[in-house]
């Protein structure tokens, strides 16, 4: 076994390197900030997205009856989503928009003091996907609801949340 200059310096890489991969992982934890239980804000969005959204208005329509319904509750490593069964208007009549209560795991891939950006499961195809939440203070954030799938179109709208607990 040789004690080359050269192995020793790739030898102190790889404990660096082995050092980061295992601190990261807390990384949760100093990531408090979305843990609680948060509550779709029907004024704050609707007022934003009616001012800097381009919005049809059977889209203002659809949105404005289901957003401030749902909640989120992060603990720390699951979200769990909770829209309740309400109503919306489409085409001139009121037909029922079945709600959901859906459990995921999350990993958070960054947070600093002004956002958090976490990686989930979608829930119908089961692909990864990315959200960053914003936060305007404590208890408020935000977060780009917006696709850049062909099959959905993009609103470029934001959904803000208040922190309930």
């Amino acid at each position: 076994m040789s004690n080359s200059t050269g192995e020793k310096v790739n030898n102190a890489r790889v404990l660096a390197l082995l050092a980061l991969a295992l601190a990261t992982p807390q990384a949760s934890a100093e990531c408090g900030q979305l843990l609680g239980t948060w509550q779709s804000d029907h004024e704050r969005t609707m007022t934003f997205n009616r001012t800097y959204s381009k919005l049809e208005e059977r889209q203002d329509r659809f949105l404005a009856a289901i957003i401030g319904h749902m909640t989120m509750e992060f603990s720390a490593d699951e979200l769990l989503l909770r829209m309740p069964d309400t109503q919306v208007t489409v085409g001139g009549e009121i037909k029922p928009f079945f709600g959901f209560e859906h459990n995921k795991p999350y990993k958070i891939l960054h947070c600093d003091s002004r956002s958090v950006v976490i990686e989930s499961p979608e829930p119908v195809t089961g692909e990864n996907s990315v959200t960053t939440y914003f936060f305007v203070g404590h208890d408020e954030m935000w977060a780009y609801i917006g696709t850049n799938s062909t099959r959905v179109p993009d609103l470029h709208f934001r959904e803000y949340f208040r922190r309930t607990r």
